[in-house]
């Protein structure tokens, strides 16, 4: 079997739990913040959605720079918006994953944000 095999699996299995939970985002709250440093109930619902993203990057990006990439500020507007983020997402990580063979996972992928560098570890 092939390593990806498992983990796309996994992911599909993960995703209806996932879908499930976002399904329930009260989205007439979407501005509400659990603490004033935090973001919104908005932007954490879509942070969740676009979670399956970072396979993507992990899988086309060798070293990722947190200064020149930044992060998604992204916030959707509606349920249906939030559900197609997290679909496109999903469905662009399983895609990724498929083009996968067991040597690319030994590949080395690294974190850094500028001069400072965060990880580097196995793509696996």
């Amino acid at each position: 079997m092939a390593y990806k095999d498992p983990l796309i699996a996994e992911m599909k299995y993960e995703s209806d739990l996932t879908r499930k939970m976002l399904e329930k985002v009260p989205f007439e709250k979407s501005g509400w913040r659990p603490h004033e440093k935090s973001f919104t109930l908005g932007r954490l619902a879509t942070h969740v959605a676009e979670i399956p993203h970072w396979i993507s990057r992990i899988i086309t990006v060798d070293d990722w720079d947190f200064m020149t990439r930044g992060f998604s500020s992204q916030i959707a507007q509606s349920k249906e918006e939030l559900m197609q983020i997290f679909q496109e997402k999903l469905d662009k990580a399983i895609d990724d994953l498929e083009t996968m063979n067991d040597e690319d996972f030994n590949k080395t992928w690294i974190v850094r944000n500028g001069d400072q560098m965060r990880r580097e570890m196995p793509k696996k």
